[in-house]
């Protein structure tokens, strides 16, 4: 085929299409949070998640499925943590996470 004289090449037969980013998934999200947390000192607080104003249920709920260890991440890696959720700047709510020991 590359001896045709109007050969085309693959990107004019496919167009240069981008490749989509990836989306980490929930365990790998997960795993990077606790390695950040690993490298933190006992009770320096660590953004875990930001959520939208009006998911504060959410905030809360996620904030204490952490310190209950409910998050299979945080509790196979035998640390000891504690959440809370805070407001942002911009009035968004960020659950937040740190060492306790």
């Amino acid at each position: 085929m590359a001896a045709e004289p109007d050969h085309r090449s693959v990107n004019e037969v496919f167009g240069a299409q981008p490749v989509p980013e990836r989306t980490p998934t929930a365990q790998e999200f997960a795993a990077v949070k606790v390695s950040a947390l690993t490298r933190t000192a006992p009770g320096t607080w660590v953004t875990y998640k930001v959520y939208a104003r009006d998911k504060r249920r959410v905030a809360s709920v996620a904030a204490r499925d952490l310190r209950t260890g409910k998050i299979a991440a945080f509790s196979r890696s035998g640390l000891r943590i504690d959440s809370r959720v805070t407001p942002t700047a911009d009035g968004r709510l960020a659950v937040e996470i740190a060492r306790t020991a």
